[in-house]
């Protein structure tokens, strides 16, 4: 419970999610992109604590279900970005939570999950989900100017002219400035969470007008989509700046999943993309930004994090007015309901502290931190740095993290699907994948127990052509170098 947010403030946060999809690790300006421009989330960036060991699961729904639950997508029966989710009444839901809390819920732009499971999910809100508005679409992906069938607004279908990362960037700012006004003794949660710079590839002309014409055509219009999406962001950032939300805001930004193995997304040095287990898929760029708690300096942490984790960080940041004892109970039921989800808030504070000590700023609300509190602190950043997680468990590929460790299970190519591909045909072995999937990981019972299934399960990953991989992701982020292959010494 030491591990609260910023505990005994007056008021809770606003909590506002700003979600890029499928975009390129190294596709943003102040990552150092020589063609992309972002100069609203650069400017985000400079007084933010980033999170450079971040990872996130490796397609679009079981992201969205992570960030949603605080469980992994494997955990939910969630392997792939094919299908949408279903969550028994059992799960508990980061909206559903926050709005037991007094919070205001919104939703803007992709969502990803089924909505008939808002009805079987008793979480309230207008549109379900535990969320009191809504605006954009349950699939996932839609055309920017035709619009996914399932567009609409609080659960109920709209036709609406328009490229879409327009409309939700109005959205947005508008839920902010009517919240700012309407309800300021209430804290907002907003997901603010554009197609943007998903598939397909479509930007507004004036957009592209912005970059060179010689450029290659799918380059030219992924660049102005992520310029068009950095637009949206900073009309929200504007709103909250216009409704003297912004320093009590707990803003995070970043990408449910790595950019895709198409020409125009980069990922820089890491080893491939989307749908796959390399960092290229799972390790994407995050910072949290928290003005009246975290201070104004740019500061980084280490720690390994993971897209699960900032359900239990903002139900804390939530709870950061409530007593000790209920704040305690609440620790207890995350405990329960999201077993992995681990709070960051040791992690962003330390860096803060830090960053701000060394720039020789005041550090806010992380003044008062004593002597006992900040080695406690250290400590559970250590074991955070050493934690592991299950990034992917599918027969396909799976990878496991281990502090600087990364183990890979995968096949002799990656799976990134062209559209209209069908993902079950084009899997190289199938039939052993779907032996995997049904064995490797235990699912069924019987098989796992029978004698040699172990020596079976090997066989088929063989023919499969599926091996394990070593690497060190902190002296080799390239994965270049596999720590078992036979001329290393490995197995």
């Amino acid at each position: 419970v030491n591990a609260d947010a910023c505990a005994g403030r007056a008021r809770r946060p606003h909590i506002v999610t700003l979600m890029a999809d499928d975009l390129g690790y190294a596709d943003l300006g102040y990552a150092g992109s020589p063609l992309i421009r972002t100069p609203h989330l650069d400017a985000l960036a400079a007084s933010s604590v980033h999170l450079d060991q971040f990872r996130a699961p490796t397609w679009c729904a079981p992201s969205r279900a992570s960030f949603l639950t605080g469980r992994h997508g494997w955990e939910l029966g969630l392997a792939s970005a094919h299908g949408w989710t279903l969550i028994a009444n059992h799960t508990l839901l980061l909206s559903e939570l926050l709005r037991s809390l007094n919070y205001h819920t919104a939703i803007v732009g992709k969502f990803h999950f089924n909505p008939e499971g808002g009805r079987l999910h008793r979480s309230g809100g207008r549109f379900g989900w535990g969320f009191d508005e809504q605006y954009g679409f349950t699939g996932g992906m839609s055309d920017y100017y035709n619009h996914h069938k399932s567009w609409s607004r609080n659960g109920e279908r709209v036709s609406e002219q328009g490229y879409a990362t327009d409309l939700f960037a109005a959205e947005a700012a508008r839920i902010i400035d009517e919240h700012g006004t309407s309800r300021p003794n209430r804290s907002l949660f907003l997901w603010y969470s554009p197609n943007a710079p998903h598939t397909p590839m479509q930007a507004p002309a004036a957009w592209l007008d912005r970059f060179d014409s010689t450029l290659s055509p799918v380059v030219r219009t992924y660049a102005a989509m992520v310029g068009c999406m950095d637009d949206g962001f900073g009309r929200a950032v504007a709103a909250l700046r216009r409704q003297r939300m912004e320093a009590d805001t707990l803003l995070t930004f970043l990408s449910d999943n790595g950019g895709p193995l198409i020409p125009a997304a980069c990922n820089g040095v890491l080893r491939g993309g989307k749908g796959t287990p390399y960092e290229g898929g799972v390790r994407v760029p995050a910072f949290f930004r928290w003005p009246a708690c975290l201070g104004g300096a740019r500061a980084a942490t280490p720690a390994v994090a993971h897209m699960v984790d900032l359900f239990h960080t903002f139900a804390l940041a939530a709870a950061s007015d409530l007593p000790a004892a209920q704040r305690q109970r609440l620790a207890a039921r995350l405990r329960r309901k999201a077993p992995h989800s681990e709070s960051l808030w040791p992690a962003l504070r330390e860096a803060a502290a830090a960053a701000s000590a060394s720039a020789g700023l005041a550090a806010g609300g992380l003044a008062a931190v004593g002597a006992a509190r900040k080695a406690l602190e250290g400590e559970a950043v250590a074991r955070m740095r050493r934690r592991q997680l299950v990034l992917q468990a599918s027969a396909s590929s799976s990878g496991v993290l281990r502090g600087r460790w990364k183990l890979v299970l995968a096949g002799r190519r990656c799976l990134a699907l062209p559209d209209g591909l069908n993902h079950t045909a084009s899997m190289t072995g199938f039939k052993a994948d779907k032996y995997l999937l049904w064995n490797a990981i235990d699912l069924d019972r019987r098989n796992a127990s029978a004698p040699n299934a172990s020596a079976e399960r090997m066989r088929a990953a063989r023919r499969a052509g599926v091996k394990l991989q070593l690497y060190d992701v902190i002296a080799d982020p390239r994965e270049a170098r596999d720590l078992l292959a036979p001329e290393r010494g490995g197995g």
